[in-house]
């Protein structure tokens, strides 16, 4: 073990020759003793409190490292003495983070004067007693994106095109096995418009294997096509930094990059430039990319002015069809071109779609379908085609325009389409055309939502591209394309994407290299996803690469190993662990479950953007395909283990291979690297002990909290977990018990009472095997505490309906009577009235016309009534889940009346209209119940704190003889 802790710091302490030492070291007479507190024999881990710390500051942060921290694994049996011993070693003034039973502990020193001092102290840690590993605190989160400088992260703007296709998580897989690009170097054509190599002046210094084509074309840079092949060549291979885009195949020393110019040719002779270029090569498998297709007709009666909603006018149908047939003879061309090669099992094409531009470059594109398809819109893709010709140019619906009316029918006759036909068949026979199984079309994905210049981060986020041609088969970003501050669009950014990811899968796995070219696009197309509308999927660049474990080779599973291995040593052992673990922050009980943002950094293992947390995404364990995502069952420290392939966490992963025969395969250090294991991730990470624990929302008394404990069992089942040691940390409250072991069920029951004076209270719960060891599973249960609380409001009662009683009060009647309340709930529950008044109106009215005299107009009867109501009493109903108030009592006496004075007091003429006017005086000493009762259900917010009491009820009617009625409650106390 301790030539390992050796080489451990050896390897850290590289830089302090080189760079100097210096700084703020601390001499070794400086002593820290009392650091950790307890008896000197006693044991170190259990004597650690739980402890976490913030993050440091920008000033203490240099080239990555954190210059005031070092991050120690304790022995397991590590005495106080050691620990303040060695803490004393390199004058650490304050345990920063630790966890009781854990042996990870972050340690405050003095801030270093640079990294090269920083690992000069942690070697004063080597071969220290109770100290088995030391390292300088390091960030690691954003390591393999690319770097503007040493420790420096490019920003994922910077990216963006690449995010959503997971390039990233890819190349966490770049050191797996087989990659030596001096053994696979793959060759790649970029056959396109470049122009002179001065347009485009750090390209040599972006792309390392670049094969220069004899002659190019002299293009200004004011020249819309000059240096669009450099640019479509980075994207493809730029190198992993911050100039340019950093491209698909980040590493450029894996491809050799052949310049096509065809940039100032004609299609044929840019065809025949290709076949001279071809024509030398020796790769079994090489990459063609192509990212142009066939120019715009030309309108008028010559076919020589562009198009417009003018010159179409004078654009004959026989002039489109013209040039149809010119584009059959490029397709002719490039067939007996490639055919006499034979390069077709050898070449895999990567064709750009198209893009479809407004008026009046895409002119033809926005009126005909035939112009704006894929299939037909290249020679390349064209030669594909030719033996369908006869139906393809006879088809109205490709050559006839159904949004235009002045755009000629180009569709062809039949007898026209078989004299084309013929033509096709005398060069390349009754079989002409060329394979189909070697390309790949690419149209392009929208990568962020409307009027954003920024891509979006995860798949759901990608739609297609308006612009794309119709056909495409494999879809990448083409939009927001970074390139030094600018952004390029358009399908000819998409197509390099995936040949680019074509060379990077051969570059890892030569099995995948030597099939047929088929095999790859088969590939592509299976590890892909939907991505919008359309035919076309996006490509998964994670998904691929993982995929390749799936392809029989010497080693097995290499991707994963690759993935696992952080240190690059070729082995995943405990050494890998230890990054692991400071990455996903397992030594803090209280990181975050979901971290802040995605940074798409060398521990994301579910490839979901995020390290560490319990984000899920799915996951391919056992490398059996991505079609086959179950279940797969691991035992991990005993337990049977059940992991979902279809949600899985970075540390759940981690786990599963940490536990297969993938860990530690180096016989040399196997036996040290499970003991390691276990006291890095073991039971306390890995088995997924399940412990649930539930409170009331609101404690007013003492309450029972129960808790459960549960490990797996398999087949993604759960037994209790009996004889647990539960441990409860209450907050503004006590547990009786505090601690205890769980019963056959894994249940355990405590009782938790709350502190006069609180308002709210939490209570840690933890599992453990034994005291002092690491935790199993915890969660924090929090609780409102019920204390003397004021709730007032208005309450109503509404009663409508129509009361036919056969008198001149017959008609429709209303009663409302409305309450204020203002109640105290006490921290026992008690509910005291603090104040009730209210008022209680009833109305009448008889709507039946009558006869009117002259010196009368109204044509009403109305009762009026005003009434004071008093709450003689109210009580909690199921422990605040509402409040109930009953009965409200109202009193009764005479009524008074008074008749209209423009009417004789004789009160018998009820054929004519008057009006009655009743006041009353409800008093005692003669009471009248009222029978109004008021409920309610109690109001609690999200927080799970009672706010108020709501009284609303639904309408609900009542019939009695010819009286109907409806009757519904409003209101809240708050």
């Amino acid at each position: 073990m301790k030539n390992i802790r050796v080489a451990l710091v050896a390897l850290l302490t590289l830089c302090t020759a080189a760079c100097g030492g210096g700084g703020d070291s601390v001499p070794a007479a400086v002593v820290a003793p009392g650091l950790l507190a307890g008896p000197e024999a006693n044991a170190a881990i259990a004597a650690l409190a739980t402890t976490s710390t913030g993050p440091a500051s920008a000033g203490e942060i240099e080239l990555g490292h954190i210059l005031t921290r070092i991050e120690i694994i304790l022995d397991p049996a590590a005495t106080i003495a050691q620990f303040n011993a060695a803490a004393a070693t390199v004058g650490a003034t304050s345990i920063l983070s630790s966890e009781t039973g854990s042996p990870g502990v972050t340690l405050e020193v003095p801030r270093q004067g640079s990294v090269g001092a920083l690992n000069a102290l942690v070697g004063r840690l080597d071969g220290k007693a109770g100290i088995l590993f030391a390292m300088p605190a390091r960030l690691f989160a954003v390591s393999v994106l690319p770097e503007r400088s040493l420790g420096v992260p490019v920003g994922k703007t910077d990216l963006g095109h690449l995010l959503i296709s997971r390039f990233p998580q890819a190349w966490n897989a770049r050191g797996a096995p087989g990659a030596d690009c001096l053994l696979h170097l793959v060759s790649s054509y970029v056959w396109d418009n470049f122009g002179q190599q001065s347009l485009r002046a750090d390209f040599l210094s972006q792309v390392d294997g670049f094969s220069a084509a004899p002659e190019v074309a002299q293009l200004s840079d004011t020249d819309p096509v000059g240096g669009h092949g450099y640019d479509v060549a980075l994207v493809l291979a730029a190198k992993f930094d911050a100039t340019r885009p950093t491209g698909s195949l980040p590493f450029a020393e894996c491809v050799l990059i052949h310049q096509v110019e065809a940039a100032n040719r004609g299609m044929d002779e840019a065809t025949n430039a290709l076949k001279s270029a071809l024509v030398a090569e020796g790769d079994d498998r090489f990459i063609l990319n192509v990212s142009f297709g066939f120019p715009e007709p030309l309108c008028g009666a010559l076919a020589d002015t562009p198009c417009n909603t003018l010159t179409i006018t004078a654009t004959s149908a026989e002039s489109v069809k013209r040039h149809i047939r010119q584009r059959v003879a490029a397709a002719v061309h490039w067939a007996l071109q490639m055919r006499g090669l034979g390069l077709e099992p050898r070449m895999l094409i990567t064709l750009a779609a198209g893009n479809v531009d407004a008026d009046p470059d895409g002119f033809f594109e926005n009126r005909y379908l035939g112009f704006r398809d894929a299939a037909y819109a290249s020679p390349v893709s064209l030669a594909t085609h030719l033996s369908e010709l006869q139906a393809v140019l006879t088809n109205a619906v490709l050559w006839k325009s159904d949004v235009d009316a002045n755009a000629p029918d180009a569709t062809f006759t039949t007898a026209e389409a078989e004299a084309v036909v013929a033509d096709v068949a005398r060069y390349l026979g009754s079989s002409p055309d060329m394979p189909a199984s070697n390309l790949v079309i690419v149209d392009s994905a929208s990568c962020a939502s409307a009027g954003s210049t920024s891509c979006g981060e995860e798949a759901s986020s990608a739609a297609r591209s308006d612009f794309n041609y119709q056909g495409g088969e494999l879809r990448a970003v083409g939009e927001h394309v970074q390139f030094d501050g600018t952004q390029v669009t358009g399908t000819s950014f998409s197509a390099p994407q995936v040949a680019g990811l074509a060379a990077y899968l051969w570059t890892l796995s030569p099995p995948l290299k030597a099939e047929p070219v088929s095999t790859t696009i088969d590939f592509l197309k299976s590890t892909s996803r939907t991505a919008g509308t359309g035919t076309a999927r996006l490509i998964d660049a994670y998904a691929a690469t993982l995929q390749l474990d799936s392809i029989p080779t010497a080693e097995d599973r290499r991707i994963r190993s690759a993935l696992m291995d952080a240190n690059g040593d070729g082995n995943f052992d405990h050494l890998d662990l230890l990054f692991f673990r400071s990455a996903y922050q397992l030594s803090d009980p209280n990181r975050p479950d979901v971290p802040a943002a995605r940074d798409f950094g060398r521990f994301d293992l579910n490839g979901d953007g995020l390290t560490g947390g319990i984000s899920i995404a799915s996951f391919d364990l056992d490398a059996n395909g991505p079609a086959v995502i179950s279940t797969v069952n691991k035992t991990i420290e005993g337990y049977p283990v059940t992991f979902n392939e279809a949600a899985l966490s970075d540390l759940q992963i981690l786990c599963f291979y940490a536990y297969s025969d993938l860990y530690a395969r180096a016989p040399v250090n196997h036996a040290e690297a499970l003991v390691e294991r276990t006291s890095l991730l073991g039971e306390s990470n890995c088995v997924g002990t399940r412990l649930s624990a539930t409170l009331p929302a609101q404690v007013l008394t003492p309450t029972s909290l129960a808790v459960k404990v549960e490990v797996p069992a398999g087949g993604g089942q759960f037994a209790p977990a009996p004889n647990v040691l539960v441990q409860l940390t209450p907050t503004c409250a006590s547990a009786n018990p505090a601690s205890g072991r769980t019963d056959a069920n894994g249940a355990l029951t405590t009782t938790i009472s709350p502190v006069a004076g609180c308002t709210s209270l939490s209570v840690n719960v933890v599992a453990r095997a034994e005291a002092n060891t690491a935790q199993l599973a915890r969660q924090t249960v929090t609780a409102q505490v019920g204390g003397a609380r004021d709730f007032s409001g208005t309450i109503t009662r509404t009663i409508s309906g129509r009361n036919n009683i056969g008198s001149i009060f017959e008609g429709p009647e209303s009663d409302i009577t409305t309450v204020s309340v203002h109640v105290q709930i006490g921290a026992d529950g008690t509910v005291t009235l603090i104040d009730a008044s209210g008022s209680r109106i009833q109305n009448h009215s008889n709507p039946t016309v009558c006869h009117q005299p002259p010196n009368e107009t109204q044509s009403t009867v109305v009762i009026g009534a005003v009434v004071t109501v008093s709450l003689s009493g109210g009580f909690i109903s199921g422990g605040l889940t509402g409040l109930d108030f009953q009965p409200f009592r109202t009193g009764g006496s005479d009524v008074e009346q008074t008749k209209g004075t423009s009417i004789s007091n004789r009160f018998e003429l009820f054929n004519d209209c008057f009006t009655i006017e009743l006041t009353s005086s409800f008093v005692e000493p003669h009471p009248e119940e009222s029978g109004v009762a008021f409920s309610s259900s109690a109001i609690v917010g999200a927080d799970g704190r009672l706010s108020g009491f709501d009284f609303s009820q639904p309408e609900f009617t009542e019939t009695f003889g010819t009286t109907t009625k409806t009757t519904s409650f409003s209101g809240e106390l708050r």
